[in-house]
């Protein structure tokens, strides 16, 4: 800048007394110079575009279920900024972790919620009788149908178990009593024996 001072404050006679190689070589340092600013003021505002999403993700905090706005505002300003801004941003790693908090904590609670409602269906068995085979039917599909997540928030599989056996055995029961009510039938239907009778 000092020779490009020094140039200017030259009169047009002056300048004319300087060789074309020179104010070529002027010119050339000029635009290098402009590029240097430009590039420095570029940096800046990358810099700074940067800082306000590392701001934004600071603000995020500890991760809770009602964290998804802030993750997301923090998110979408990280995916607007350009590669060579993202390069400056030093909480990206911060805003990844809390993303995956935040669906942990989403997938807990689906599971729980899932675990609730099968034992819900779990309790609607009530007491077990013959008649409880849809009850226990229902139940067992829905447990069946949880992940192995979801399946060990269950608290009451136990009830479900001694059911599915409890009326096992019930159907046993009535099985054998049918079975003995038939041969009672064919006792009582014998009446006065005769050498007719078979």
């Amino acid at each position: 800048t000092d020779a490009d001072n020094a140039y200017k404050s030259l009169t047009e006679d002056q300048q004319q007394y300087i060789s074309e190689d020179q104010k070529a070589k002027l010119e050339d340092a000029r635009n290098a110079m402009e590029e240097l600013k430009a590039a420095a003021e570029k940096e800046k505002a990358d810099r700074e575009a940067a800082a306000a999403v590392d701001q934004m993700i600071e603000a995020i905090g500890d991760v809770t279920l009602n964290s998804k706005a802030a993750i997301d505002l923090a998110q979408n300003a990280y995916d607007a900024l350009t590669e060579e801004q993202q390069a400056y941003v030093t909480k990206a790693d911060v805003l990844a972790e809390a993303q995956a908090a935040y669906e942990a904590l989403i997938k807990s609670e689906n599971d729980k919620a899932a675990a609730a409602a099968v034992e819900a269906r779990i309790d609607a068995i009530g007491e077990v009788t013959i008649d409880s085979k849809a009850a226990i039917e229902d139940a067992e599909a829905a447990y069946n149908a949880l992940t192995e997540d979801q399946k060990q928030l269950v608290s009451n599989k136990d009830v479900l178990d001694a059911a599915r056996a409890a009326y096992e055995a019930l159907v046993a029961a009535k099985a054998d009593q049918d079975a003995a009510k038939a041969v009672d039938d064919k006792i009582a239907a014998i009446g006065k024996v005769t050498l007719d009778s078979k």
